[in-house]
């Protein structure tokens, strides 16, 4: 009989270990992991948009259509996605009084899920017709274009650290996580910021008032000019880097916790020192140069995710090539 009961405890004790297994098992999830692209325009509509005074090879406005032209198939299948995707495309400015001063409508956005939702034609049609996507990326073109030219004879300006700080916050986007049955479904959005500048920063805030030693939250031309002649003066022997960073140079740093969850993408950087027949420098080091070592410094410890700067380019071809060699960048 004892022996009995002890083989019964030992059956009830394997089956109660064996159940106990298949529960953990059972609650093992799986996880699922899905990228979209949420994609930022920005214009800076400053003096630069000033063809006569700062000429360039591209405009602004074909390097933006280029962004919604190269959208669907290329960045829509990113990443091997082919359905679901969650992206968006938004325009935003620097400056809040671009809506009054210039009768502008506002911020534009295209959700493509909601708008794949309501449409299961937006992005593509069989017949090769124009899709809905493109006919509202076209207007959204011409009446972009019509604000540059009203800027360009009254220039908006652009407050770009301001901007960093606040504005961008409204449509930054982060990871949503979920589960779902057996599964962990997380959300992972990329915030992609395309922001056209020259580099230099000219916002009204300037002078000494505006400064904490050597960084201050502006850099005009009088600013790269006093520092180019400070380290010539001074820095023989060093590095750009090395100069800057032994006299703490610099743009003071935006104070913005989302900006760790932004890519920032930053073309079109124009060189004002060179020479606007010829191209050829006038100056050593010249102003691009500069503008590269504030730019990288204030990036860094402003703490965005990612950033690339990216000068002037020839084509819209080399564009493109370098806004989607920067997605792929891990």
């Amino acid at each position: 009989m004892k022996l009995l009961k002890s083989k019964v405890l030992v059956y009830c004790l394997l089956l109660f270990s064996f159940s106990c297994k298949n529960d953990k098992e059972e609650r093992v999830f799986k996880n699922i992991i899905t990228e979209h692209l949420n994609i930022i325009i920005t214009p800076d509509l400053s003096n630069r948009v000033k063809a006569n005074l700062y000429p360039k090879p591209m405009n602004d406005i074909d390097l933006i259509g280029s962004v919604f032209n190269d959208y669907y198939p290329n960045l829509y299948e990113y990443n091997h996605r082919t359905s679901g995707q969650k992206d968006a495309l938004n325009l935003i400015f620097t400056n809040a009084n671009i809506i009054t001063e210039y009768n502008y409508k506002g911020d534009f956005v295209i959700d493509i899920n909601k708008k794949e939702t309501e449409n299961k034609l937006y992005l593509k049609t069989f017949d090769g017709t124009e899709t809905q996507f493109q006919k509202e990326s076209r207007a959204f073109v011409e009446s972009i274009d019509d604000l540059y030219q009203k800027t360009k004879v009254k220039p908006a300006g652009a407050d770009i650290s301001s901007f960093f700080k606040n504005k961008l916050n409204t449509v930054v986007k982060k990871d949503v996580f979920k589960s779902v049955d057996k599964y962990n479904i997380t959300n992972k959005y990329r915030n992609i910021l395309v922001l056209f500048t020259d580099g230099y920063i000219e916002a009204g805030l300037y002078g000494k008032g505006n400064c904490i030693g050597n960084s201050c939250y502006f850099l005009d031309g009088v600013r790269i000019r006093n520092f180019r002649k400070d380290y010539k003066t001074n820095g023989k022997g060093k590095s750009l880097e090395a100069f800057f960073k032994e006299n703490n140079y610099g743009i003071l740093p935006v104070e913005n916790d989302n900006l760790k969850h932004v890519e920032v993408f930053v073309c079109e950087l124009y060189d004002r020192s060179l020479n606007k027949r010829t191209g050829s420098q006038t100056v050593v080091p010249n102003d691009l140069d500069i503008i590269k070592v504030f730019w990288k410094d204030w990036l860094t410890k402003s703490k965005f995710k990612k950033f690339k700067l990216v000068e002037k380019v020839n084509s819209i071809e080399e564009f493109q090539a370098e806004f989607t060699a920067f997605i792929n960048e891990k």
